[in-house]
């Protein structure tokens, strides 16, 4: 099961490069919006008009450092994807229905464009240190509450890393992924589930980024370039 959902999720993002569309369902913690879900490429390719459903809106900030946390994150995606659009516009465009060889051959290029951009950043430098526990406190009754063992186990579900206390996926093979700021998340790793009652309550992203877990880091990696943008260590209780 662990491996179909990883193949699943490796496909859609592929997907998604092509088309250049996001996927999945998340939403904004300070404004409560809501993106449409894709889930095949098929999906892709038709006008689908039906609205959808309400979702219940993330928590509010607690304190002031939560505040301001997430203005600062919200300001440092803004400023991440800026970046990542300058460098991608400056590659060749990639054609609409573009073959895999070309479309891993753009990721390669804007993943080291990426790098190249600047002096390498340290983590956290996306997710500040003030929203890094507003982050831990939204996951930890999903993951450690009453009721929460179904969506625990989902989070094993293709996680590349095996760690204390979290479900190993039986058909998931253990791969290291490096995290580091715009280390290549590798093209052989599993990709793994992000529970729907976790991703209800997360900020939203823009289609270039996605939320994952490593082992029991919170990831922030870029859906085009396939780089780690930054991680939260230890996110998952």
């Amino acid at each position: 099961m662990g491996a179909m959902a990883s193949l699943r999720e490796r496909t859609l993002t592929m997907c998604r490069r092509q088309a250049r569309l996001s996927g999945g369902v998340l939403l904004l913690a300070a404004a409560g919006l809501v993106a449409e879900a894709t889930t095949a490429c098929a999906a892709h390719q038709r006008k689908d008009t039906t609205p959808s459903p309400p979702l219940p809106t993330p928590p509010p900030p607690q304190t002031s450092a939560d505040a301001r946390g997430l203005t600062e994150f919200a300001n440092k995606v803004q400023a991440y994807v800026a970046l990542h659009n300058k460098l991608e516009a400056a590659l060749p465009k990639l054609p609409d229905r573009a073959d895999p060889a070309t479309v891993a051959a753009h990721q390669k290029a804007l993943a080291e464009a990426i790098r190249k951009s600047g002096p390498r950043p340290s983590q956290g430098h996306v997710f500040v240190p003030d929203i890094q526990p507003f982050f831990k406190r939204l996951l930890a009754p999903e993951l450690k509450g009453p009721g929460s063992a179904e969506t625990r186990e989902k989070v094993g579900e293709g996680n590349p890393e095996s760690a204390k206390g979290l479900p190993k996926d039986p058909d998931v093979k253990s791969r290291n992924v490096s995290l580091a700021p715009y280390a290549t998340y590798p093209s052989d790793a599993p990709l793994s589930t992000m529970p729907a009652p976790v991703l209800l309550k997360m900020p939203q992203l823009p289609k270039e980024l996605e939320y994952r877990f490593v082992g029991k880091s919170l990831v922030l990696r870029d859906t085009i370039s396939d780089v780690v943008v930054d991680y939260i260590p230890e996110a998952v209780p």
